[in-house]
């Protein structure tokens, strides 16, 4: 399957540990003009007399819902941005990877969002895919990209509620054979 820039800018977020998207996010932010920290699980932005307390969230293998900091103003989901928002404080914005994906390759002066994506995964949003004509099954190490694999990629597309099922009618049974 052939991927775009945008997907594979998608999959090279995803693949990054939590620590290293908040490290990306800080820097994304201080690109904008803004002053920022990393206090646990959220990046504290502030310019002037604002604040804001972002967020990467992504839906783990075992819940249903994203896992969203109470404090977060603004959230990035790596997920389906629709459940991210309802897990969600309300007044928080919610990005999705697309917007995400604008605000890094549109919101900053020309290059410098390229600059970024290369400081922090090693590849520039020029030399991925423009288009339909991605690195399909070639995979990630001609196109310059990170290396995520196919089965990380089928795990994650797997449905919670039938993985939760399996979990517990293996448990059930080990718990009934018992000694």
């Amino acid at each position: 399957m052939r991927q775009s820039r945008r997907s594979r800018f998608g999959d090279l977020i995803r693949a990054a540990g939590p620590s290293d998207r908040r490290r990306f996010l800080a820097d994304l932010w201080t690109a904008r003009g803004w002053e920022t920290t990393v206090e646990g699980s959220v990046v504290v932005a502030r310019r002037g007399d604002r604040t804001e307390r972002l967020a990467v969230v992504s839906r783990s293998r075992l819940r249903p819902s994203p896992t969203v900091p109470a404090e977060a103003t603004v959230v990035v989901a790596l997920g389906d941005p629709e459940r991210t928002r309802r897990a969600a404080p309300d007044d928080a914005r919610v990005l999705s990877v697309d917007e995400f994906y604008d605000l890094v390759r549109y919101g900053l002066p020309a290059g410098r969002g390229d600059d970024l994506v290369a400081d922090h995964f090693g590849v520039r949003l020029d030399d991925l895919p423009a288009d339909d004509r991605g690195v399909g099954a070639r995979g990630a190490d001609e196109a310059g990209g990170a290396v995520v694999s196919p089965l990380s990629r089928r795990l994650s597309s797997l449905p919670v509620a039938p993985l939760v099922f399996v979990a517990l009618l293996l448990a059930a049974v080990v718990v009934h054979a018992g000694p």
